[in-house]
């Protein structure tokens, strides 16, 4: 009786048992799908004869592996091919990406115009980068005294193309191109914060105190991060200018605006 329970047993299940290949890794260096069967996007997919199935069979323009007519790629891919609902042509479609310069509700939170890490935007468009302006501090300012006649500090913007010098001047002598520090009009921290403030430079001096002036850079972006220049000895010191973020983004990058690019000029959607 056990035998004969056994026996059907294993005729039950040969009868029942139909092997799948679905999902099955095929294409190059692979071993090739078995009949009934298309490898379709390096897996191979059961030929069913129908459209969705995604195989393309019988008078099939297409399959995309479903029965809805597309109007978009998904999204990520700028274009694609996919195929309408009943197989019957093939759709050329257009698709929203990271660097596209329009944000994709839901998906993206930013988008500046590249897909990389600079600018006001993440590689993948999901964070958006906070522009900060560069900063400085001029150290020991109060204690600067004619000793320091004609010594000199230069600024870099990031605006100019070039360093400004400031000058310290007690006798009324500037060098050619040099921004004139009047060290005879008030105390040195105001004389250091008029000059810069009056200058062309895009930088503001405050006075904190201690004898110490702080710069911050007019543009919220990285282009101002230039260490600053001097030649006046201690106990006079600098530190920055740095910690500027943004703006950074290289030539030939996509850009939305001139404040994504290292060069500040964006045009017709490029950094120049």
């Amino acid at each position: 009786m056990r035998g004969l329970l056994l026996a059907a047993l294993a005729l039950l299940v040969a009868a029942c048992y139909s092997p799948t290949y679905e999902g099955l890794v095929c294409g190059a260096g692979s071993d090739p799908c078995p009949d009934g069967y298309a490898c379709v996007t390096n897996v191979c997919v059961e030929d069913r004869g129908e459209c969705g199935d995604g195989v393309r069979s019988g008078a099939e323009a297409c399959d995309d592996m479903n029965n809805v007519t597309e109007t978009m790629c998904p999204y990520g891919l700028g274009t694609c091919t996919l195929c309408n609902a009943d197989c019957t042509q093939e759709l050329s479609l257009v698709g929203r990406f990271c660097g596209d310069r329009m944000v994709e509700p839901g998906v993206e939170a930013c988008d500046d115009g590249n897909g990389m890490a600079c600018g006001s935007c993440n590689a993948d468009c999901t964070m958006a980068l906070v522009p900060t302006a560069a900063t400085g501090e001029l150290v020991g300012v109060a204690m600067l005294t004619s000793a320091n006649e004609g010594q000199s500090f230069g600024l870099f913007d990031g605006v100019l193309p070039d360093y400004r010098g400031f000058e310290l001047d007690y006798n009324g002598a500037v060098q050619p191109q040099f921004v004139r520090v009047d060290m005879t009009s008030g105390s040195p921290v105001s004389a250091v914060v008029q000059a810069i403030n009056s200058s062309n430079v895009s930088i503001t001096a405050t006075d904190i105190g201690n004898g110490n002036v702080r710069l911050v850079n007019q543009l919220l972006n990285g282009r101002g991060n230039g260490p600053i220049m001097t030649n006046i000895p201690p106990p006079f010191a600098v530190m920055g200018m740095s910690g500027g973020a943004g703006g950074d983004c290289p030539t030939g990058t996509g850009c939305t605006s001139n404040g994504v690019c290292s060069s500040n000029s964006c045009v017709a959607s490029v950094c120049q």
